[in-house]
């Protein structure tokens, strides 16, 4: 946006804001000088076979002036907004009053992160336009996704936008991590596309689409050529100068995402990965594995099980560690780790690694953890290399076979393992599981050197 210094709870500079945006009442917007629900249709989920959205229940977070309420409403839906800004919800108030809406719009004063507004109601669609850019710390992000969660209606909508993050002045040094725009007043969060895809999926959220809005050449729109946008400006205030036209030009400046908080999901049963072990069965990455042979070892004052498995993938035996339920989806406290290297690091004590930490601490075993940057600053992932004493106890046993730490939540993999477990965030009754594995391929199992696809890397200087 060409604005700067964006203090909402400066009177002067929301009513410049509003002096400024002429945005249209009549059609949901997402994003400046870019199409809205008209062109993306993003909402058509939610209408009735009439085209309308009747009676459903809108909560829009950071809602302004009103403007996405009050077309909605408009067509049919219980409309409720939060905003901040004292200024912005008298401009709504305005707004609404000289508006024919079909019901009655609810506003009130509110930080978003004061998840106490409108409590009781269960929402059909969230919309977020622009405002969780506001957020200090992804940490306030992913507590906002578990709220915003918990409020949605099974097979609910979840709407939202922010800056692209390709419009932050340090992108090329940012490596795909979420930042601050900068140090003035009113610096907005610009997320990362990993950051907000791991956010939803911890949250439980299915992500169904991802729009990149951009405008070409916006200084030089008229005020009749910004009239095909719901949200353009008033005539002769055109706020996008020149130069940033060629920046505007080169990258898109708003993503939107639309997520969807899955069906029944409180009455889906996680998966037991040992439910069948009475019939010797083990079931392992969605297939059936025959369990040959069982023993206990003694670890501390635990009895732990190992299971020999039947050959198939190389997998030898497995060894579960620990399972647990979670309780909890709180995502405010911070546990310290220390890594291989001996640097410690902060990570939160809610995401997955942060529960199985302190379920290992109870328990009397030692976690060891890694990472691919050891700085204590470093937002890469750290991964969970060993368990001690359970690692002795198993290498004992199997001396020759390589052995790793693999992490369940309800018996699958984390996005098959595209998301790293200090990114993700369990909720309520999610069933975790850890556990040891050997494969068959030995600890100085290596590739042939007659593999011509590693040749080629190898001859370009590749890893």
């Amino acid at each position: 946006m060409p604005h700067t210094n964006q203090n909402w709870q400066d009177q002067k500079f929301c009513r410049e804001y509003a002096e400024q945006w002429d945005i249209d009442s009549s059609e949901v917007h997402y994003g400046w000088l870019s199409p809205g629900e008209n062109i993306l249709q993003l909402l058509t989920c939610l209408q009735s076979d009439n085209g309308k959205f009747d009676d459903i229940a809108v909560l829009d977070i950071g809602c302004g002036m009103g403007e996405n309420l009050i077309a909605l409403s408009c067509c049919g839906a219980c409309c409720f907004g939060v905003d901040i800004s004292t200024y912005m919800i008298e401009y709504a108030k305005k707004k609404v009053g000289k508006s024919e809406v079909l019901k009655k719009i609810e506003l009130e004063c509110h930080d978003m992160r004061d998840f106490k507004y409108y409590s009781g109601i269960q929402f059909d669609l969230v919309l977020s336009i622009y405002s969780m850019e506001y957020l200090q710390s992804l940490d306030e992000f992913r507590a906002m996704l578990a709220n915003i969660f918990s409020r949605l209606k099974s097979g609910g909508r979840f709407v939202f936008c922010f800056s692209h993050p390709l419009q932050h002045s340090m992108h090329s040094r940012l490596h795909n991590i979420s930042a601050l725009s900068g140090d003035s007043q009113g610096a907005t969060l610009i997320y990362s596309f990993r950051d907000v895809v791991e956010g939803l999926s911890s949250a439980g959220f299915e992500i169904e689409r991802v729009i990149e809005q951009s405008t070409q050449n916006p200084s030089q729109l008229t005020k009749e050529e910004a009239m095909s946008f719901p949200y353009r400006f008033h005539k002769g205030k055109n706020p996008c100068q020149k130069k940033f036209d060629s920046f505007s030009n080169s990258a898109p400046h708003t993503v939107v995402y639309r997520a969807r908080k899955p069906k029944e999901r409180s009455k889906l049963r996680p998966i037991d990965l040992f439910a069948g072990l009475n019939a010797g069965v083990l079931r392992l990455w969605g297939q059936n594995r025959t369990v040959t042979d069982a023993q206990d070892i003694q670890v501390g004052s635990d009895m732990l099980p190992v299971y020999q498995l039947a050959s198939k993938d190389n997998v030898v035996f497995i060894a579960p560690v620990l399972q647990k339920t979670c309780q909890t989806t709180s995502a405010k406290n911070q546990i310290t780790v220390k890594l291989q290297s001996g640097v410690n690091r902060k990570i939160n004590s809610s995401c997955l690694i942060g529960i199985v930490h302190k379920q290992l601490i109870s328990m009397d075993y030692q976690p060891i953890y890694s990472s691919m940057d050891a700085s204590s600053e470093s937002n890469n992932p750290i991964y969970l290399v060993r368990v001690d004493p359970v690692y002795g106890k198993l290498r004992i046993l199997y001396p020759s076979q390589e052995m790793g730490l693999l992490l369940f939540v309800n018996g699958e993999e984390l996005l098959n393992g595209a998301v790293s477990a200090d990114h993700y965030f369990p909720v309520k009754d999610d069933v975790i599981d850890l556990i040891y594995i050997a494969t068959g391929w030995g600890t100085q199992w290596r590739p042939s050197e007659d593999i011509q696809q590693l040749k080629l890397f190898n001859e370009s200087g590749g890893d």
